[in-house]
């Protein structure tokens, strides 16, 4: 198994760049403080309309 310390990248989708602000906080609240990963958001037009995010993460084992 792994855990969030051990998240070596992020690629997050938002469908709204409006909610860039929003995602950023929960992002914040939700990472391992001191071992936030390297991170890309872009705004996608995602596979469900009523998904306001995709998250793509890689870590380590």
């Amino acid at each position: 198994g792994s855990d969030k310390s051990r998240i070596l990248d992020a690629t997050i989708f938002l469908a709204n760049t409006a909610d860039f602000a929003a995602m950023n906080a929960a992002w914040d609240a939700w990472v391992v403080a001191g071992s936030a990963p390297v991170r890309c958001t872009v705004q996608a037009q995602l596979m469900n309309p009523k998904y306001k995010v995709e998250i793509k993460i890689i870590a380590a084992l």
